[in-house]
C-alpha cells in the first residue's frame, strides 16, 4: 500500500499547457526600454551597443535610445506593427495575437532581430534573446475525486499563479490547473504541450503542484491515494517519462511530506530528480511532514507554511538577495529557510518542518524577474 501523508506540493522545472488556461483578459503584447552606449549615434550602434531593459536603468555608460523605429512582425501570419521608442528609450505594442514575433530596432545599424514570445493574457519585455522562453504548470486539488478534502491547495496554487507567472516580466507561457481539472492526464498534456514547444536549451519549464502527496509520489485530482493503485499517482519515473525531452533546465519545488524524497531517486528508476538538469526545492525533509496554518504571520492567509513564504518572497521581491530584478530557486530557498525558522522557532518540534534544495547545475537559473 501507497505510504499516505497529507502535505502540499509545488514542482518547478526550469526552464510550463493547454486546456485550461486561466485568463485575466483580451491585454498582452510587447514592452520594453532600448538603452545604448554613450557617445554612439543610433546610425552607428551595432548589437553589442544597445541593451533592453524592463525598468529605466540609471547609467553613466548607457542613454535612453530615443525616436527608435521598432518593428514587429508575427512569426506564422507575417503580420506587422510599428512604433518608435519615447524619450526614456520605451516602447509598447498592444493586443497582439498569441505567438512568436520577431522584433527588430530599424534605426540601428545591425540589430539582430530578437524572437519574442507574446502569450494570450499578459505583456512579454524585451531584455534580449538571452533568456529564453520559460513554461509554467501550476497546479492546485483541494478536493479529490475520492471526496476526499484539503482546505488550501487550490488558494495556494492560484496565489502562486497570479505572481510567479502573471507578475513575471519574463517571455513565458503558463496554466492554472485546479481541482477536477489538475487530473494526470491532464499534467501530462500539460507538460508534453511545452516539451514540443520548446526550441532552445534556453528554455526553461516550471511546475508548481499544490495537493496531497506522500514518500516518493503526488497525488493528482483522480488518484485514490489511500489505495494500492499506483496507476494514477504520479512518481518520479513519470516525470522522467514526460520532461526527459524538454531541451532546457527543469527546476523541481515540492511542498509536502517528506516531499525530500522527490529527489532521492527511491524506490523508482530512473534517478529522475537527481540528473543534472533538475533543481529540486521542496517544502520537507525526507522525514518530516508538512503543517496546515491559519493566519500565517497574522496575515489572515490559511495555508501551507512553506507555499505562503515562497509567495510571499516573489510577490514582494524580497527573495531577491543581490537585489538584481531576477529571482532563482537558490534565493528562494534561502528566503524560505529564513522565514520557516522564524516561523516554526516557537511551535513544538513535532510540527517543524524546513525547506531543502537540490541544486543540479542550474539552481542560480532565473526563473521570475521584475
Amino acid at each position: 500500500m501507497k505510504r499516505s501523508w497529507m502535505h502540499f506540493v509545488v514542482l518547478v522545472l526550469v526552464a510550463a499547457l493547454s486546456g485550461c488556461s486561466v485568463s485575466s483578459g483580451p491585454i498582452n503584447g510587447i514592452k520594453g526600454y532600448i538603452y545604448v552606449k554613450q557617445r554612439v549615434s543610433a546610425l552607428e550602434a551595432g548589437q553589442e551597443d544597445v541593451v533592453f531593459t524592463a525598468t529605466p536603468m540609471a547609467s553613466d555608460d548607457y542613454v535612453p535610445l530615443k525616436g527608435a523605429e521598432i518593428k514587429i512582425r508575427h512569426e506564422v501570419t507575417g503580420q506587422t506593427r510599428r512604433t518608435t521608442t519615447n524619450s526614456e528609450g520605451y516602447f509598447v505594442f498592444s493586443r497582439l495575437d498569441p505567438g512568436y514575433w520577431i522584433l527588430t530596432v530599424e534605426s540601428l545599424r545591425d540589430h539582430i532581430p530578437e524572437r519574442v514570445w507574446v502569450d494570450r493574457d499578459k505583456y512579454a519585455w524585451v531584455k534580449g534573446s538571452y533568456e529564453g522562453l520559460g513554461y509554467y504548470v501550476v497546479i492546485g486539488v483541494s478536493r479529490y475525486a475520492n471526496g476526499e478534502v484539503y482546505p488550501g491547495p487550490d488558494q495556494d496554487a492560484k496565489r502562486i499563479y497570479d505572481t510567479l507567472y502573471m507578475g513575471n516580466v519574463l517571455a513565458a507561457e503558463g496554466t492554472l490547473l485546479i481541482n477536477s481539472q489538475a487530473t494526470k492526464e491532464n499534467i501530462r498534456r500539460a507538460i508534453d504541450r511545452y516539451v514540443q514547444m520548446a526550441r532552445s536549451a534556453k528554455d526553461y519549464l516550471v511546475i508548481y503542484f499544490s495537493g496531497y502527496s506522500g514518500a516518493d509520489f503526488l497525488s493528482p485530482y483522480d488518484d485514490d491515494h489511500f489505495g494500492p493503485d499506483w496507476s494514477k499517482a504520479i512518481t518520479d519515473t513519470d516525470l522522467e517519462e514526460w520532461t526527459w525531452r524538454f531541451p532546457g533546465n527543469i527546476t523541481v519545488i515540492i511542498d509536502g511530506s517528506h516531499s525530500e524524497t522527490m529527489a532521492d531517486g527511491n524506490p523508482f528508476e530512473p534517478l529522475v530528480l537527481q540528473e543534472w538538469w533538475y533543481t529540486v526545492l521542496t517544502g520537507a525533509h525526507a522525514d518530516e511532514r508538512v503543517n496546515y496554518a491559519e493566519n500565517i504571520d497574522g496575515s489572515g492567509i490559511n495555508g501551507s507554511v512553506f507555499t505562503y513564504y515562497l509567495w510571499e518572497g516573489l510577490r514582494t521581491r524580497a527573495a531577491d538577495e543581490n537585489k538584481d530584478g531576477d529571482i532563482t530557486a537558490w534565493e528562494l530557498y534561502y528566503y524560505t529557510d529564513y522565514k520557516m525558522a522564524k516561523f516554526y522557532s516557537d511551535k513544538p518540534e513535532s510540527l517543524r518542518h524546513y525547506p531543502f534544495i537540490y541544486p543540479g547545475r542550474y539552481g542560480d537559473t532565473v526563473i521570475f524577474r521584475y
